[in-house]
């Protein structure tokens, strides 16, 4: 990655846009040099490329929470607050290599107020064309494999924080943490230690308890099924009991009907019908008595019936016709017209206008007699009977009877009677048949009796069998359902075992393999480490090898000679242990070599009281407390250098107060040996006391691009200008 532009508008101390055109073209033109004061805005420019790169990230955020907000509106410049449209963004332009082809991003994250809340909107542009959605974000995501965010502040080195990340206390744990990271192996850390908190959490997989639960509860459930077998044939068992002893019992009745026998039922029912044809035959023979009282003479006499109803009907027409004749006769017709006349203004008169009234009583008269007189001769008419009015009615009811009699029913019940009687004498006898032979039909009955009785109980002992089934299904549902959650409890303490077994292997396989990738990349470090360091020191042999430990403990040695009776003299004097610690592990290796010893232990036994002058050179501990600063940055700065070598990365170094502890010899160094070769682009944050004029034109032919960044007083702000503090003659 080649950082070619940063793009700064309102932001930290630097008011509206401030461009720094930072591209490098040459390998050899590497350093863009970026002078500026204390307190002149060069730390902002390394937050602004920081914040471009990864927004929230960058604060240790996973999202633009309310407290980003809040750190980020402490960058927003101060002056630019007052100003109608507030813009603040950070620009970052860079190429980027991608499989063959170089391409172009430009990066921009910006800040405005929208009612009052401050909100973030984020741009990538991949060769000029914005990326949509779901690009950005995969685009994001391969930058945070590109350069780790949690690796972003090793290439800012401080020249005044650096050594608290090689020397204190935590420089082994962060130099093995720096070479995992760069090296792309935490991944396989992070899985290893997660492996490792696994294991070591309290974990029980006896299996006992729940293997038991699942045995027991299949032998309760196979039990169970056994017996749902068992009462299925039992049940089936008693219902074949069933249909042979209802069989047996057919037979009985067959052979009970053989021989004449009736059922106590079938005897009832016998009686209640000798009953019935008694009761119907004795109705019967009540009818026959009426009918001759009441209905035969008539019908003897058959011929006269009607003449008797002709007569009877005359004689009620001619007592109606007399009683009318009586009433409306011609004196009483007349007196009604008369008063009627005399009451109104009518008048009945005749054709001569002569009251006619008498002759109309009359007239009218008569013609009411021709109308209602009977249509039989009344002079020869006698009454005979001269019924009363009830009398007449039931006379003539009586005839209606006797007229619509159908005389075939005699015979029809005479018959019907005999019928009874023949059936009612069969039923007689097969009943008391059944009375003669009682002894032999009473065995009979027994028996049926005896079958009957049992095909009862075998009923019952069915259905308790039946209902005890259901209850064994039931239960046995019961049951599975239980078996199923133990299984599944089972299976998933099984699988909990299987993934703790496997995380133990992946473990015990990460503690193998991690050590092993380790190993060429810390012969690498301790090469590149070694080269850079003679390069920058300026002392002759001042160190001869570096020992970077399993536990990355960081160890110098340089060569020396060394007489065989002082070594033992030493051991003599503060004992083995103490003597490895001073002279180094390394060095104690290379004694038990020379004296042809296999333990470490063996030492003392060789070395105190050892007569001779014989000298050995061994690799001795130097101290690298006791270097100077300046030697102890040099120190720094060299592994620094084999680490970023051993990385790979193409990417941009930022560099602050560089030679803050270094002197004058060992700037040149740095400045032609470190610089040039650290990256193809360097950016070198510096006061004018740290690349002062000399070492400026010493730097100057290494120099791509160069800004001078100033905090104005007066006007409150970053003002930059591209130059250095210094002029260098051509």
């Amino acid at each position: 990655m080649i950082i070619n532009k940063i793009c700064l508008c309102n932001f930290g101390s630097f008011e509206g846009t401030v461009n720094l055109d930072i591209a490098v073209n040459s390998e050899f033109q590497n350093v863009v040099l970026v002078g500026g004061k204390n307190g002149a805005g060069k730390t902002t420019l390394f937050t602004a490329i920081k914040l471009a790169l990864y927004g929230p990230v960058a604060f240790g955020y996973d999202s633009t929470t309310s407290s980003y907000y809040r750190r980020m509106k402490k960058l927003i410049n101060k002056n630019s607050l007052g100003k109608p449209d507030l813009n603040t963004y950070v620009e970052l332009n860079f190429d980027l290599e991608e499989e063959r082809d170089l391409a172009n991003y430009k990066l921009i994250r910006q800040w405005n107020y929208e009612e009052q809340k401050l909100i973030e909107k984020f741009c990538v542009y991949r060769n000029g064309e914005i990326l949509n959605i779901e690009e950005r974000e995969s685009f994001e995501s391969y930058l945070k494999i590109l350069i780790p965010p949690q690796l972003f502040d090793l290439f800012f080195f401080d020249g005044e924080k650096i050594s608290d990340f090689f020397l204190e206390g935590n420089s082994a744990k962060n130099l093995r943490e720096a070479l995992l990271v760069l090296c792309g192996y935490d991944t396989f850390d992070i899985m290893k230690n997660n492996f490792r908190r696994f294991i070591h959490q309290e974990h029980d997989y006896s299996l006992n308890e729940e293997e038991t639960n699942v045995a027991r509860l299949k032998n309760e459930l196979d039990n169970n099924e056994k017996s749902i077998i068992l009462e299925k044939v039992k049940i089936s068992d008693l219902q074949a009991e069933i249909e042979k002893t209802e069989e047996e019992e057919r037979q009985l009745e067959k052979d009970f009907r053989k021989a004449g026998g009736l059922l106590a039922q079938e005897i009832t029912q016998l009686k209640n019908e000798i009953y019935r044809e008694e009761k119907n035959r004795e109705e019967k023979h009540e009818w026959l008595k009426e009918f001759a009282n009441n209905y035969l003479p008539f019908i003897i006499v058959n011929p006269l019936i009607s003449e008797v109803k002709n007569q009877i009907i005359k004689e009620n027409k001619y007592q109606k016709y007399i009683a009318v004749k009586e009433t409306l006769d011609e004196s009483f017709i007349s007196r009604i017209i008369q008063d009627q006349v005399n009451n109104s203004n009518i008048r009945i008169v005749d054709s001569y206008d002569q009251d006619c009234a008498n002759v109309f009583s009359r007239i009218l008269s008569e013609h009411i007699d021709e109308r209602l007189k009977p249509n039989f001769d009344l002079n020869s008419f006698e009454l005979i009977h001269n019924l009363s009015h009830d009398n007449e009615e039931k006379v003539l009811e009586l005839i209606r009877i006797i007229e619509g009699m159908d005389i075939n029913i005699i015979t029809d019940t005479k018959l019907d009677i005999t019928r009874s009687l023949a059936k009612t004498q069969k039923l007689k006898k097969k009943l008391e048949f059944s009375e003669k032979n009682n002894e032999e039909l009473s065995a009979y009955s027994l028996f049926i009796e005896e079958k009957k009785e049992k095909i009862r109980t075998l009923i019952m002992d069915k259905g308790k069998a039946e209902i005890y089934l259901e209850t064994l299904i039931e239960q046995n549902k019961e049951l599975k359902v239980r078996l199923n959650k133990a299984q599944e409890i089972l299976e998933s303490v099984r699988k909990d075992k299987s993934i703790y077994l496997l995380c133990n292997k992946s473990y015990e396989m990460l503690s193998d393999f991690i050590p092993m990738l380790i190993k060429d990349k810390l012969s690498d470090i301790k090469k590149n480490f070694m080269y850079m360091f003679k390069q920058l020191i300026s002392k002759d042999n001042y160190v001869d090898e570096i020992e970077i430990d399993e536990d990355f403990n960081v160890t110098l040695y340089r060569r020396s000679n060394m007489r065989m009776d002082k070594l033992g003299n030493i051991i003599e004097k503060i004992g083995l242990e103490a003597f490895s610690t001073q002279i180094g592990e390394l060095c104690v290796k290379e004694l038990i070599i020379t004296l042809g010893i296999s333990k470490k232990t063996e030492l003392e036994k060789n070395l105190v009281g050892y007569e001779g002058n014989q000298e050995v050179t061994v690799p001795i501990k130097v101290d690298i407390k006791e270097f100077s600063k300046g030697e102890q940055q040099i120190y720094i700065m060299s592994l620094y250098w084999a680490l970023v070598k051993i990385s790979n990365n193409r990417v941009p170094f930022i560099i602050d107060t560089p030679y803050a502890r270094i002197d004058s010899v060992h700037r040149a160094n740095i400045t032609t040996r470190f610089f040039p070769s650290l990256s193809s682009q360097v950016l070198v944050l510096s006061t004018d006391e740290e690349v002062n004029q000399d070492y400026y034109k010493i730097l100057k032919p290494h120099i791509a691009k160069e800004f001078l960044i100033a905090y104005s007083d007066t006007e409150q702000r970053t003002l930059l200008d591209e130059k250095y503090f210094f002029e260098v003659a051509s």
